[in-house]
């Protein structure tokens, strides 16, 4: 009978020694788990950060080459009266680089002009001069080459409000009127020029 105890007590002995090593062994196997799910995600997380630190550079260079090419307005600008008298036929401005500005380029291809009044907003038509078609822009170069603006150049701006067939803005811009003329180069900001016509016209107009 001791003899039968003893076997048994020392089955169960070896019983609970075995269930202590497999406890040993889950509980490494779960550390190892653990510790590949950690590098796994920190790699991720560092392979997204590089991603991200890339693409946010590469926005910010945009951001800078956009805005440090920038053109403003030179000068006074004319506005012209209409034969018949008392509108606008065609306003005149210059452009050059602003101080510490990039070359911009000022190709018609590339360019949008916009005139917008109380009553229009149109989208200006490149023409080398007048136009046969209603509102248009042409651009020369008094100083320079044609093509980019760069630094010393002057670049003179006309926009028509009334092309040679007679079309025009409906209504026309006439006195004491605001408007705004916008530039939008292919790389750049936009330039805005904002003006309001005088009480009176009288030929040429100088809207300051």
């Amino acid at each position: 009978m001791k003899k039968r105890v003893k076997k048994l007590r020392c089955l169960v002995n070896a019983a609970l020694r075995d269930q202590a090593g497999i406890t040993g062994l889950s509980t490494a196997v779960i550390w190892i788990s653990t510790i590949i799910v950690a590098v796994t995600f920190g790699t991720t997380m560092i392979t997204v950060g590089f991603f991200v630190t890339d693409k946010t550079e590469r926005s910010i260079k945009s951001t800078v080459q956009h805005t440090a090419s920038t053109l403003e307005i030179k000068g006074a600008v004319f506005a012209e009266e209409t034969t018949t008298g008392g509108k606008i036929a065609k306003i005149k401005f210059k452009l050059a680089l602003a101080a510490g500005s990039g070359s911009v380029d000022l190709v018609a291809a590339t360019t949008l002009l916009t005139y917008i009044d109380a009553n229009n907003r149109v989208p200006l038509p490149y023409t080398g001069s007048n136009a046969d078609t209603e509102p248009w822009w042409s651009h020369v170069w008094i100083l320079g080459e044609f093509g980019a603006v760069d630094e010393g150049d002057l670049v003179e701006i006309t926009v028509g409000l009334i092309s040679t067939g007679g079309d025009a803005l409906n209504p026309m811009l006439g006195p004491n009127e605001r408007f705004k003329i916008e530039i939008l180069p292919e790389q750049g900001a936009t330039i805005r020029l904002e003006r309001t016509t005088p009480l009176r016209f009288g030929g040429v107009i100088n809207l300051r």
